[in-house]
């Protein structure tokens, strides 16, 4: 494949790309791919391939470029392409980018309908502009056939069940030898779906190289990741050698932001609800796991789910004693600091996705994982079974009843474990009047920024939630990563995977006043 050796400006004072031939001689091309990425981009042999980097790394133009290098293989109609992304208002550039490219190609044996976004070749070839909002979009594409599936900014899709439902209308009467099948995507850290797309290419913090780690799935599929930066946009640096410098004028202000668009860092979302506070008092907000003190509060919260993942939070709330982590060091608290100390999480192993167990399930889940944290136990003496969480919080809509079935009412039946019975949960219902989501928002953003002293004390003012990270993986993963919703941005977006934030807002929203501490552990 041969690659831009340089840019030179023409006539009209436009940089145009260059290559060498057979014969090391230069001669201008209306476009190829820049060594690096993009080469490694077009190269790729896997079926799924993603291009992500920070702002400026020529992902758009490898995009178009991989979709338009499969006209005139003569492939013809068999090769349909559909170039997505989550509205048609951002497709401008990208149009006037691809007309850039195919009208010194192809001239006029390419027509190009405006309205529908469509270009079509006479010897068959077609490549569509689209969008993709959800799935309640997918019956447009439900049906049709295609050789080339490619996704602009796919992080901004809401989640990737309609990126996964498209690879349904992979397919063609050409066999895949003679016609490879091609699904592409650019993204950026950030956006709804930035957990979903870090979790399938496994993703962590600030890409090393250009080529992620092939994957291959449990059918034999393949799939990869290509990193790109600014440094490799040649182009880029020779037009706006200070395009870096506008990034962080930019982001003046909110590190997380800069953190993913000048260094594509995937342990950051930029633009989200609380990846500020992480950002900034992560080191204060995680703490070591310790030992639970015989004094304080404990109690539960939940967020109920089956296609959604559920979770079930634990919690201690001080009394101001100190606490003693596992390694001996001691650290005082103050009254009324909440420490989330474990979680049960309702899910796949996907992100966002439940694993639609019975509310039987779920309570044999719950209480199994308190006799394995040593949370309820037989009393050596009397031989009954002790529970040091007797009760906890939930969302008043489990209480809401249809045809005599309630979801409250059916956590409260016994279940068997091994043999033994052991009781339901009562979970005490938290109204939600108007209003309450925001006022749990800004609850929880305020406790987590009360882990630290203000910058001009050394003593902390508030109470704070603290989080035993190693305890509770899923509220570490998806707390940071939440997103604000577009509507009100006092708020999450409850389109993303908000089920350990809710069951956390839950919690800071109940009347705690009655909570049963140590002294009081009965039992069942």
């Amino acid at each position: 494949m041969s690659c831009v050796d340089t840019f030179a400006l023409n006539s009209n004072g436009v940089y145009v790309p260059f290559v060498r031939d057979a014969d090391r001689r230069l001669y201008q091309v209306a476009a190829a791919p820049m060594p690096g990425p993009q080469q490694a981009f077009l190269s790729a042999c896997e079926k799924e391939v993603g291009l992500a980097g920070n702002r400026g790394g020529g992902k758009s133009e490898a995009l178009a470029m991989d979709a338009l290098s499969g006209i005139g293989r003569g492939w013809g109609a068999a090769y349909n392409c559909v170039l997505l992304r989550s509205s048609l208002r951002e497709m401008t550039d990208l149009i006037t980018m691809i007309e850039g490219i195919v009208r010194p190609i192809w001239g006029k044996s390419v027509a190009f309908n405006r309205l529908n976004h469509v270009w079509e070749w006479r010897t068959g070839e077609r490549l569509e502009l689209n969008y993709f909002v959800d799935m309640g979009t997918f019956s447009l594409y439900q049906g049709k056939s295609h050789a080339w599936l490619g996704w602009e900014e796919l992080t901004l899709q809401k989640n990737l069940e309609g990126y996964l439902a498209m690879f349904s209308t992979l397919r063609s009467p050409l066999p895949a030898h003679v016609m490879p099948r091609k699904v592409r995507f650019t993204c950026n850290p950030g956006g709804p779906s930035h957990n979903a797309v870090k979790h399938r290419f496994q993703l962590s913090g600030i890409p090393e190289g250009i080529c992620g780690p092939c994957i291959v799935d449990e059918n034999g599929e393949k799939r990869r990741m290509i990193f790109c930066s600014f440094d490799d946009n040649a182009l880029l640096r020779r037009t706006e050698p200070n395009y870096m410098a506008s990034i962080a004028t930019a982001c003046e202000g909110n590190e997380p932001q800069l953190q993913a668009w000048k260094y594509g860092n995937w342990s950051i979302t930029a633009g989200g609800a609380l990846d500020d506070v992480f950002f900034k008092y992560g080191r204060t907000i995680f703490v070591d796991p310790f030992e639970l003190p015989a004094e304080g509060k404990l109690f539960m919260s939940y967020d109920h789910g089956s296609t959604k993942p559920y979770a079930a939070l634990f919690w201690w709330e001080s009394n101001g004693c100190d606490i003693q982590f596992k390694d001996g060091r001691t650290r005082s608290t103050r009254p009324k600091d909440l420490f989330m100390i474990g979680e049960v999480y309702g899910s796949t192993g996907e992100p966002d996705k439940g694993t639609g167990e019975s509310i039987a399930a779920i309570v044999t889940r719950i209480q199994q994982y308190k006799i394995a944290r040593g949370w309820r136990f037989r009393d050596p003496v009397s031989g009954k079974w002790m529970d040091l969480f007797r009760t906890g919080h939930a969302d008043s809509a489990i209480g809401e009843e249809m045809n005599e079935f309630s979801v409250a009412e059916e956590f409260k039946r016994p279940v068997s474990i091994e043999g033994v019975m052991h009781p339901g949960i009562n979970w005490e219902l938290v109204t939600k009047p108007p209003g309450s989501r925001v006022t749990g928002f800004a609850l929880l953003r305020e406790r987590l920024i009360a882990t630290s002293p203000r910058p001009d004390s050394r003593i902390r003012e508030a109470p704070g939630v603290f989080i035993v990270r190693d305890d509770c993986p899923n509220v570490a993963r998806t707390l940071p990563m939440l997103q604000r919703a577009k509507n009100n941005l006092d708020d999450v977006d409850s389109s993303g995977e908000d089920h350990c934030y809710d069951a956390a807002r839950y919690a800071l929203q109940a009347d705690r006043s009655p909570h049963i501490s140590f002294k009081r552990r009965q039992v069942w």
